[in-house]
């Protein structure tokens, strides 16, 4: 009844046309439930998954990322391997950190291995899929912006596909003047 509940007020929520209130609106609702279900770490466990995965595939990725930094700071919380490996993405991989190294296991990506084989002064790497509405709009951005980039900067972008189905991906991603690429894992 608890999960229905948040369903309907986050669906209310999005009713705002400012993303900034969409998102301080449920990081409030979310330290709201995550206090109240201290005593339930089970519950509270399964919500935060949820939630978690909900504000991914909504683009609230601050959403997600309060969700899950909430819940590995908590000292009674006991989270699986599959959550903890899912809420860590987010020290991992936040915005200014240095990327771990991704292992390419691709055959059309030639001699590349690795991210570290990369010789490129600067390296981004964008995650992104073909049914996302915000990367169907950034991708295209992204290519057009990508030559120059790299000849002014020594940029190359790996753009890693979560994608899941691999006709689709080598469908969408065939004019990419960078290095994608998909395990079809998502």
């Amino acid at each position: 009844m608890l999960k229905e509940i948040l369903n309907n007020y986050y669906q209310a929520i999005e009713l705002y046309e400012d993303k900034k209130k969409i998102i301080e609106h449920s990081i409030a609702a979310n330290e709201v439930w995550l206090k109240a279900l201290e005593k339930e770490p089970t519950k509270q466990q399964e919500l935060a998954e949820y939630y978690f995965t909900l504000f991914e595939k909504k683009n609230l990725t601050k959403v997600s990322e309060h969700i899950a930094l909430s819940m590995l700071n908590k000292k009674n919380c006991q989270l699986t391997n599959k959550q903890t490996n899912l809420f860590e993405q987010y020290r991992k991989l936040g915005i200014g950190k240095t990327a771990p190294n991704i292992n390419f296991n691709q055959k059309n990506q030639g001699d590349l291995k690795d991210l570290k084989n990369l010789k490129n002064a600067y390296k981004l790497v964008v995650f992104g899929a073909s049914w996302c509405p915000n990367c169907q709009t950034d991708y295209p951005s992204l290519i057009g912006k990508y030559k120059r980039l790299k000849k002014i900067h020594d940029l190359e972008v790996v753009y890693i596909s979560i994608d899941t189905d691999k006709n689709t991906f080598e469908a969408y991603y065939k004019e990419a003047p960078f290095i994608t690429f998909c395990d079809t894992k998502g």
